[in-house]
């Protein structure tokens, strides 16, 4: 009997034994599991499971928290400008985005939807709340609040179109100031530093040099480039308008043709014949000064010097308009 009790202990103590060794091991592999899977890194691009950033973007961790996020290996992310060396990272947190730098540290709030390079050589990103775009730099200082529908490049590396429901405005992300609100149905660029602008049946002009800004409001049929200045198309009549966005005629001449296309170069000077029913005008026009005679002659002619026709006498005038030579 004394055998049997022995043996029945020792059956129950070595039951006991394995199942305590069992709960030890599942235990082990479930925290293994656990913290594999909360140390995974992923690119931006969803499905991307290498562990690396791939080229144009920015490397992105998941974690519940920004203080649990370990420090994270320096990084170079790779565009088509080069190379990024300020190692920053996209991290997500409760389903938002912010940027973190290479120890973790934060630079943004959690607060975005999605974070985009947008402007590599300025280190500039794109930021979206809901289907809203906004702009912030490397050290997360907010130029443009995340409340336009759509930014983009123009061909003046500096100045950023931007749309905000149905209007159009103009932002200098070098000078983190709006050149033009954004109230015009639309924007076209017509030169590097000059943009056509739209209201629902006009056109205006904007001219924009070293941070000053000239705004000709919407009021004319049309406006074009010519040379360096820009015409005005309005009820069949034309005006002019300076390189550097000043208004030097209104519409009221029935054609302006340039004279001295071949040596205005040379001469630093454009001149202008301008045309009202029989009778001829001339305009001189630099880039800081201009001046305008009305149409008074009977003919205006260029011959390396502007010669105009008056009562049948031929004269010579200066770049002022006055007479050098009878």
């Amino acid at each position: 009997m004394k055998y049997i009790k022995f043996f029945v202990y020792l059956l129950i103590f070595l039951f006991l034994g394995f199942v305590t060794f069992r709960a030890n091991f599942s235990v082990d592999a479930l925290k293994d599991r656990f913290f594999q899977k909360n140390n995974t890194q992923m690119s931006i691009s969803e499905g991307n499971l290498e562990g690396k950033p791939r080229k144009n973007e920015i490397e992105f961790r998941d974690s519940s928290s920004l203080d649990a996020a370990e420090p994270l290996d320096i990084a170079k992310v790779q565009t088509k400008s080069g190379i990024i060396s300020k190692n920053i990272y996209k991290l997500g947190k409760l389903k938002k985005y912010g940027l973190v730098d290479e120890k973790g540290k934060s630079i943004t709030k959690f607060i975005y939807d999605n974070i985009e390079l947008f402007d590599a050589d300025n280190d500039l990103y794109k930021t979206k709340i809901g289907e809203k775009q906004g702009l912030i730099n490397a050290k997360g200082g907010v130029l443009l609040q995340a409340k336009y529908e759509d930014i983009r490049l123009t061909e003046n590396p500096d100045v950023l179109l931007i749309r905000n429901t149905k209007y159009y405005g103009l932002y200098d992300k070098k000078l983190y100031k709006m050149v033009a609100n954004p109230i015009y149905r639309n924007i076209e660029q017509i030169d590097k530093n000059v943009w056509k602008l739209f209201s629902d049946k006009f056109v205006g002009l904007l001219c924009y040099h070293n941070g000053i800004v000239q705004i000709i409001k919407p009021k004319y049929e049309d406006i074009k480039s010519y040379n360096t200045t820009y015409k005005i198309l309005h009820n069949n009549k034309e005006g002019l308008i300076s390189p550097v966005g000043i208004v030097i005629s209104e519409p009221v001449y029935e054609s302006i043709d340039l004279l001295n296309e071949q040596d205005y170069k040379k001469k630093k000077t454009l001149i202008f014949r301008t045309q009202t029913d029989e009778r001829f005008g001339v305009i001189f026009c630099s880039d800081d000064d201009f001046t305008v005679i009305s149409p008074i002659y009977s003919d205006v002619q260029y011959k390396g010097r502007t010669n105009v026709l008056l009562d049948g006498y031929w004269r010579i005038l200066d770049n002022k308009g006055n007479v050098i030579k009878n």
